[in-house]
């Protein structure tokens, strides 16, 4: 019955709350068992969900030899062409009032750099959103352990938000694969339906559990949700085919959280595509939602329920036909005690984007 109650009732991506379901079912369960009971049941039901002292049931075992684990990086670096001049009065085209230093491309790389390297032993697999076909170049000989898969938009795509001085020049999202982690890797280039959107893909065998994994690195529009839909429908498309025996990741800048940050209502990526597929968003399974970029989320007058781009999640790690067992925003504590201009600013010295990388560790099944 309990069993049953958890599989009717639980959604890991569209809950608005894991406390508000576990009150429901206390409620429901305290009228049918003694009191000892209930504490008994009641402390399952916490550790089923992960929420014993506040952090997930499901942890990664260093020690334990027999589990096998993944370990995935996502990172939106910040393309130029989205980076504009001062304005005359003083403010940036999308930026506050920070020191344009910050936002140069030869200096952003230096950090950005500096983070990606030391991770290159324990990285399996990284995946990068708005990279130049220069950007890719530089960054597969700093990945020369990793095959690369490069995907462009079409010229179009974003096209009327290139900055001046800028010019358009193709940008686009990138999959590494350790080579020493996959044999027989495959890559592709995948349209995200016909809004002009491109994914990468890229499909191999793990070597270490046999099992085949493919992963899409994608980055969704920023300004409409039906566009966003749309292009999620699109990858889910994609990978249904051979389907079986698969273990299946969409990871990228979503530009859309799980769950409206201004109305806790669910969004349609996540409730209408990804969950239907079977995918697990891993902060929301491991309960460490929070932001991946350090700008405010908003209210516009024209959408009262906020522009999901500035949602607080809006880059992803999701997963299907595995068990996540850590996940962590590499967001150096930017959030707490400083306002968002500050955030902004301090977030382009320290990482150079505007956006936090993601760090995930996956459990694959024997």
């Amino acid at each position: 019955m309990l069993i049953d109650l958890l599989n009717n009732e639980y959604s890991f991506i569209c809950s608005k709350c894991k406390i508000q379901k576990l009150l429901i079912w206390s409620s429901c369960i305290f009228q049918l068992v003694s009191i000892e009971t209930f504490k008994m049941m009641f402390s399952l039901i916490l550790m089923v969900f992960g929420m014993v002292n506040g952090v997930s049931s499901v942890v990664c075992h260093p020690n334990n030899q027999n589990e096998i684990r993944l370990n995935i990086v996502s990172f939106n670096v910040l393309n130029d062409i989205w980076l504009g001049p001062v304005k005359p009065n003083g403010q940036y085209n999308w930026y506050p009032d920070i020191d344009p230093k910050l936002l140069e491309e030869n200096r952003r790389w230096v950090p950005i750099f500096q983070f990606l390297q030391p991770l290159v032993n324990t990285t399996d697999v990284f995946v990068i959103q708005e990279v130049s076909a220069r950007e890719f170049n530089i960054t597969s000989r700093l990945l020369d352990r990793f095959k690369g898969v490069w995907a462009k938009h079409d010229p179009e795509y974003w096209a009327n938000q290139v900055k001046p001085p800028h010019t358009w020049e193709p940008n686009g999202q990138a999959i590494f694969m350790k080579r020493s982690t996959f044999n027989n890797i495959q890559t592709d280039d995948i349209a995200l339906s016909n809004t002009g959107n491109h994914g990468a893909f890229a499909s191999a065998l793990h070597v270490a559990s046999g099992k085949r994994m493919r992963f899409v690195g994608c980055h969704f529009d920023d300004g409409s949700e039906n566009k966003r839909t749309r292009e999620a429908t699109a990858v889910v498309n994609y990978l249904e085919t051979d389907r079986t025996n698969n273990i299946d990741f969409i990871v990228g800048d979503m530009n859309t959280g799980v769950v409206s940050t201004t109305t806790g209502v669910g969004r349609p990526v996540f409730c209408n595509v990804f969950e239907p597929a079977g995918f697990i968003d891993v902060a929301t399974y491991m309960n460490q939602v929070e932001s991946t970029h350090p700008w405010n989320p908003y209210v516009t007058a024209e959408n009262p329920d906020g522009d999901a781009s500035y949602d607080n999640d809006i880059d992803h790690i999701t997963v299907r036909g595995a068990t996540p067992c850590s996940f962590n925003v590499h967001n150096y504590d930017i959030m707490n005690g400083m306002d968002e201009t500050e955030r902004i600013a301090d977030t382009a010295q320290r990482i150079g984007s505007d956006h936090f990388p993601l760090m995930a560790s996956i459990v694959i099944p024997n």
